[in-house]
């Protein structure tokens, strides 16, 4: 019998009792991280920080900055999924997105002129023969006029009024602020009082935004992203930023972390914005990859950063819970839904899954919007052949959560072990690790794995799961796992034939 803390060899007298947990192992619990990337308006220490509270976002990353609205969005559809934020500053020669709301005429009554900003409906009182001037430095006021930073609003603008032109401005600087929707009404009760015309224009475009290999990280020189969030696994990432080129960074970075040798597989949830289907069509079928899932809702009146923010944190507390559960009809909370003109009919939903865009929609009564599927963009092998093996996301946090529950039962159980033939003699107590015994412990971790949901064709498995020391190497044992993980259920087809 060997023992890791008693020697051999000791004199002392005393009764001494070491403890092994090795055979209490079993499928821990899989750490759970998120991380958000996105815009700030203050100047907080580029790092990724765990954020507690949707105030300790607002604190750190500004008052409606593009990452404290993004936090919110992210926490309000997983509030207890453990959360990190990575912030970014506007770039230097960025472009703050301009809108212009106009108000012309006199009331000749009083009440509401309703603007929806981001989908947040602002509100403000007018009485009778009130000026357009006095009203527009009303909705200024309303909105918010302090720039940036100082803005203790939720809106992702700010606005000044000179005499009856109000200027919104985006908060953060760059194309996000073109994701900014301002509106004039909402509803058909929603009228604007006599007298007086009240118009929304498109002004300055965002332009420019952050590069992810030129991050200043705690005043220091440029670093890429993948530098700053080295050594740390994240399971989901929500990123402000869209543009191909950034994408493609952390979608290198994570083909990479889903090796063999680093073995931190995550998933990419960001936000796209399309004018008409067969643009959103086209962007998918460009796309082909197990780790993004570019999130859109035809139309919606959010941005598309909040959007993917809330998709990420339906699928990572979802995952979290069971990775097999498919992650569909699920509210998106805080979402606010398009147009019902504007719903996709089945044949454009059909299009767009076949592309790789996830069907999210709006209930037809209550508006109140849902994921019904996610799917990543992967679409074909490298080959070039038609797969769907990485299709479903769940698919790929079983994956996930697969590797690290068996690398996590082994590293266990047997940190310290020697290695024999199936053949081999040895003395009881001995920690040795054959092949047949590393067989059985595949057995019984994927009965775990079955009992658990999370896998299924028990038998197919126990037939076919292979150990052996490596012909080439006597100090490695190769195991082969088949598993088969559960599906989801999306589709029901049924045939009433009647007589």
């Amino acid at each position: 019998m060997n023992f890791n803390q008693i020697p051999n060899g000791i004199k002392v007298p005393g009764f001494y009792a070491e403890i092994d947990s090795s055979r209490a192992a079993g499928s821990a619990v899989m750490p759970w991280k998120v991380l958000v990337i996105g815009q700030q308006t203050k100047s907080a220490a580029v790092e990724c920080s765990l954020v507690t509270s949707d105030d300790d976002a607002d604190v750190k990353y500004g008052y409606g900055s593009q990452l404290a609205l993004m936090i919110r969005a992210l926490r309000k559809n997983a509030p207890s999924v453990e959360t990190y934020a990575l912030p970014l500053n506007d770039a230097s020669s960025s472009v703050a997105a301009v809108n212009t709301v106009n108000v012309a005429g006199t009331a000749s009554e009083s009440g509401t002129i309703v603007l929806v900003i981001d989908g947040v409906r602002v509100k403000v009182g007018v009485v009778n023969g009130e000026t357009a001037a006095s009203i527009a430095s009303k909705i200024a006021a309303e909105i918010g006029t302090a720039a940036a930073a100082d803005s203790a609003t939720q809106l992702p603008v700010y606005a000044s009024a000179s005499a009856g032109t109000v200027t919104v401005t985006a908060k953060n600087k760059g194309t996000c602020g073109n994701e900014i929707v301002v509106g004039v009404g909402q509803t058909v009760a929603d009228i604007i009082p006599a007298g007086l015309t009240v118009t929304v224009a498109a002004g300055t475009r965002g332009a420019t935004d952050p590069n992810l290999t030129k991050i200043k990280k705690n005043g220091s020189a440029d670093v890429s992203v993948v530098s700053v969030i080295a050594g740390r696994w994240f399971n989901v990432i929500a990123c402000g930023l869209n543009d191909d080129d950034n994408i493609k960074i952390l979608k290198e970075e994570l083909d990479e972390r889903w090796t063999a040798l680093r073995q931190e597989i995550g998933v990419l949830f960001y936000g796209k914005s399309f004018d008409t289907v067969a643009a959103a069509q086209t962007y998918y079928n460009d796309k082909n990859s197990q780790v993004i899932v570019p999130v859109c809702l035809y139309k919606a009146p959010c941005t598309a950063w909040e959007r993917a923010a809330r998709i990420a944190g339906i699928a990572a507390y979802s995952a979290k819970q069971d990775p097999a559960m498919p992650i569909g009809n699920l509210e998106v909370k805080g979402e606010v839904a398009p147009d019902e003109s504007d719903d996709l009919t089945f044949e454009e939903k059909q299009i767009l899954l076949d592309a790789g865009c996830s069907d999210i929609d709006a209930d037809k009564n209550s508006r109140t919007v849902y994921v019904r599927r996610l799917v990543t963009t992967y679409k074909r092998n490298s080959a070039g052949a038609a797969d769907m093996s990485y299709m479903q996301p769940e698919v790929v946090f079983c994956l996930s959560y697969f590797r690290w529950a068996w690398n996590n039962r082994m590293a266990s159980k047997y940190p310290r072990t020697k290695s024999a033939k199936d053949d081999a003699q040895f003395g009881i107590g001995q920690v040795v690790l054959r092949p047949s015994t590393v067989k059985g412990e595949a057995i019984d971790f994927y009965k775990e794995m079955c009992d658990a949901g999370i896998c299924q064709g028990y038998e197919y498995f126990v037939e076919n799961v292979e150990c052996e020391i490596d012909p080439n190497d006597p100090y490695r044992i190769n195991v082969l796992l088949p598993p088969e993980f559960m599906k989801q259920m999306f589709v029901m087809a049924t045939l009433i034939q009647f007589s």
